[in-house]
């Protein structure tokens, strides 16, 4: 790559901030107005926003409501057990509360 600095590097370097740092601030862009709220009121850890970017709207918005009606709070743990949990099956609203609520921890 020689001296070419990429643009989070060099967006990195201006705030100074890492390129990690940019390219998660990147990802939690992409999230739903509420989740994104939700890292700003600390329910939902900067590192778990970005694990809920790769969810869809539909099931960025079900974790949204649960966390809303509930009044859990969201660390990367949990975000990780969420986004694993769509792949075999479709994430739902039973899957998702278990996870917040802590019932799937080693499953």
């Amino acid at each position: 790559m020689g001296n070419k600095l990429k643009t989070v590097e060099i967006v990195g370097d201006k705030y100074g901030v890492s390129k990690n740092t940019i390219a998660r601030l990147i990802r939690i862009d992409i999230l739903i107005p509420q989740l994104k709220k939700f890292i700003d009121n600390k329910q939902i850890s900067v590192r778990a926003g970005v694990e809920m970017s790769y969810l869809s709207s539909f099931e960025q918005e079900l974790i949204a409501k649960i966390i809303d009606e509930y009044s859990y709070h969201l660390d990367e743990h949990k975000a990780q057990q969420l986004e694993n949990s769509q792949k075999p099956i479709k994430l739902d609203r039973i899957n998702a509360v278990e996870v917040l609520r802590g019932d799937m921890e080693s499953q």
